[in-house]
Formats: C-alpha cells, sequence, structure tokens
C-alpha cells in the first residue's frame, strides 16, 4: 500500500528514542518532507523517572502541547510544573530540561520545531 502524503496514523509509525535523553517518540512529519519552516511534528511519551537532558536549539523554536500526565521542565531559569491541557514555548538558543520525576505515571506530549534565522 503507497503511503498517503495527506494522512498518517500514529499506530503506523515507528517508534524511536528522544534525541536528548529517554523516552520514546513518533514523528508525523520531517524537515525534509516539508517546504516550509516545520523541523518536525512529532508525538512523544516519558514514563516515570525518564528525562530529556539539558540543552538548546540554537535555530530552533519548540512548542509542546501536553496531552496527558505530568512533569517537570527547567526553561533557562524558571522552573515549570507542567499538566495535561499545558502548551509550553520554547524560544531558539533556550536551555531545556524535561523531567517526569518517580511519583509521576508519565506525560504524553505532542510538539514541533519551526527553524528561525538567528
Amino acid at each position: 500500500m503507497k503511503k498517503s502524503k495527506y494522512r498518517n496514523n500514529i499506530e503506523k509509525i515507528n517508534e524511536s528514542s528522544i534525541n536528548h535523553g529517554s523516552g520514546i517518540k513518533k514523528v508525523f512529519i520531517k524537515n525534509e518532507d516539508s517546504d516550509t519552516a516545520l523541523t518536525q511534528f512529532a508525538w512523544s511519551k516519558l514514563e516515570a523517572g525518564e528525562y530529556c537532558e539539558k540543552h538548546s536549539h540554537p535555530t530552533m523554536d519548540e512548542y509542546f502541547f501536553v496531552l496527558r500526565g505530568s512533569g517537570k521542565y527547567t526553561i533557562g531559569n524558571k522552573k515549570l510544573k507542567i499538566n495535561s491541557g499545558d502548551f509550553i514555548r520554547i524560544p531558539a538558543g533556550t536551555p531545556h530540561k524535561l523531567q517526569v520525576d518517580k511519583y509521576h505515571q508519565y506525560i504524553e506530549l505532542v510538539y514541533f520545531g519551526i527553524a528561525v534565522d538567528n
């Protein structure tokens, strides 16, 4: 069956590891599949005790929507408790770290990155 350029289903996307730590992700679309500034659009899940280590993207803004669960996000020098329904914006060049402590079951996110001129 030929892959549609208009539709995809999360069940048909292969899991991969999160680039900056533990957890899993499924990428709906990558930058090479689009003629836009979109770098990727993805879903991810981190279980209790998993994390995305501190890192930054010098030429990309990132946007996260928390579908389910809760965790802690450190963005620059601000520490945020995040929960289902929260929307997070991380400007290019801003160090950030996400963690799910051992007292929370998991966090499930949908996110995308947009390339910026810097």
